[in-house]
């Protein structure tokens, strides 16, 4: 979520941040490569 959206993100308040984090947990959920990538990385590899 750091990298995709919200910390890229100006929030101005709680509902932004919320909006902000339900549009980038949106994006991850229409593409499941990149979910898979976070368990190819080596230090997450174990979680897999």
């Amino acid at each position: 979520m750091k990298n995709y959206g919200v910390a890229r993100t100006l929030v101005h308040g709680p509902q932004d941040l919320l909006r902000a984090v339900i549009s980038g947990l949106r994006y991850l959920k229409k593409t499941p490569a990149m979910v898979r990538s976070f368990f190819q990385h080596p230090e997450t590899c174990h979680a897999a």
